[in-house]
């Protein structure tokens, strides 16, 4: 082979990586666009409102639980595509929104209560809160074409 072919099959090669990166690349893009467009607005702005209108009051326990818990729910039924296209994290987002569920319809409603049970209760429900967060933001697929393609390429 001489160096005109070489130089040719390096294009062909680099071509097709390139190929094979845009590609996935316009899927992640599209894959993004789509989950804003669900997500955007429960994450950004319903999530955080019902968390904020939650109540420690000395007469009537807690109030305002029952906003978040619809904010769950309706995020829960959003994530129905998950269940096609990313199953593991369909998975771990539906165990990580029933177990802050399941924490709501625990609490007392009609307990009244001190200022450190309060603070626990508030930190317990961020924490899970930010559990789902983490879930939808850092464990949905990266682009690992590079990694694929070393593996392919670079197997012993």
């Amino acid at each position: 082979m001489g160096l005109k072919d070489w130089l040719s099959l390096i294009a062909i090669v680099l071509s097709i990586i390139t190929f094979v990166k845009n590609y996935n690349f316009n899927i992640r893009i599209r894959e993004r666009d789509f989950a804003v467009e669900l997500y955007k607005e429960i994450l950004l702005y319903k999530i955080p409102e019902s968390r904020n209108k939650i109540k420690f009051t000395t007469d009537k326990g807690i109030t305002g639980i029952e906003g978040l818990q619809d904010d769950l729910r309706s995020l829960r039924s959003n994530l129905r595509y998950f269940k096609f296209v990313h199953q593991k994290i369909f998975e771990k987002l539906t165990n990580e929104i029933q177990k802050l569920e399941d924490f709501l319809v625990q609490t007392d409603t009609n307990k009244s209560y001190d200022r450190d049970d309060e603070e626990k209760w508030i930190k317990e429900v961020t924490k899970k809160i930010d559990t789902i967060y983490k879930i939808l933001l850092q464990e949905l697929p990266r682009d690992n074409v590079d990694k694929k393609i070393k593996i392919i390429f670079w197997k012993k």
